[in-house]
């Protein structure tokens, strides 16, 4: 069950199952651990794995302050400080994995290793090349989409998000997904941490050289998110693969942080990977607790 804990400037919701070596899972930006409690299972019979929601997110408070890498980086060395946690291996989906990269270089002696789930890059600006006419899917374009959503009420974004809400992720309970979508909150968080990205990157790449851990990157299925911005996103191929073709090297890019990378394809998985092969992660992530001996 998940549970709260109180990290002075807010309160943090959190699953913390399961005993051993640390694994410390951060979800993507729209993401929540409910999405993750599978995985998290599966690992808990080999390690103790922790999921915390962002400030915002879930049941998460925002606190004070705003909300961009930074902070969701203090909010995490928070959280292991109060659970007593040292040298973790750190997993991080999507937006997640660009605050996993940032921790990684700002606490490099507390964490002993990295998995990098179809990660947000640090050159993620790239993809603004390719000029998409109307991109309802562009950071500027989630963005006021968010900022918008952040003024309305939970019933109101019941009514707004009907077709989101009724995609539930296997094995989350209905209620709880609505819940999380139904939270102005989120859509704050989300709204600053879109806003604030442009100046993350510059602070991460400012930050020195990647620590010398061992790291697996995993990228989706070319073909599948392809297929998808064309079905569900009304892009034209085209257009499709010249966005995703930037995609697939910025994140393979991410293997030349460390010179002991890692690179996974995950086939028949969009970005959602933790959905759609979760047992590639399972595999994937005890695979790296199975190196512990050779780590520092």
């Amino acid at each position: 069950m998940e549970k709260m804990i109180d990290i002075g400037s807010k309160q943090l919701e959190i699953l913390d199952i399961g005993e051993g070596k640390p694994v410390v899972i951060q979800p993507g930006m729209a993401c929540s651990i409910y999405e993750w409690e599978n995985i998290a299972r599966q690992l808990a019979t080999h390690a103790r794995v922790i999921l915390f929601n962002r400030a915002g997110c879930g049941k998460s408070t925002l606190g004070y302050g705003l909300r961009n890498i930074e902070a969701n980086v203090d909010d995490l060395y928070k959280v292991l400080e109060q659970l007593h946690i040292s040298n973790p291996l750190l997993v991080g989906h999507s937006y997640g994995g660009l605050c996993m990269q940032h921790f990684a270089k700002a606490y490099p002696e507390r964490i002993c290793g990295l998995v990098l789930v179809d990660s947000s890059s640090v050159d993620y600006q790239l993809l603004d090349e390719v000029e998409i006419e109307d991109d309802e899917n562009s950071n500027d374009a989630w963005r006021k989409k968010c900022a918008y959503y952040a003024r309305l009420t939970s019933r109101e974004l019941s009514n707004e998000l009907t077709a989101w809400i009724e995609e539930v992720p296997e094995g989350v309970p209905p209620g709880k997904w609505r819940d999380f979508l139904c939270n102005p909150g989120l859509f704050k968080a989300m709204s600053e941490e879109i806003q604030s990205m442009p100046d993350d990157v510059v602070k991460i790449k400012s930050m020195g050289s990647f620590p010398e851990i061992p790291l697996t990157v995993i990228v989706r299925d070319t073909d599948l998110s392809v297929r998808e911005m064309v079905e569900k996103e009304g892009l034209n191929d085209s257009d499709a693969r010249d966005v995703e073709d930037i995609w697939q090297t910025i994140v393979f890019n991410q293997t030349k942080l460390t010179t002991n990378a890692t690179f996974v394809r995950a086939k028949n998985a969009s970005h959602d990977i933790h959905l759609d092969r979760p047992d590639l992660l399972v595999e994937t992530t005890m695979a790296m607790l199975k190196e512990e001996g050779k780590w520092r």
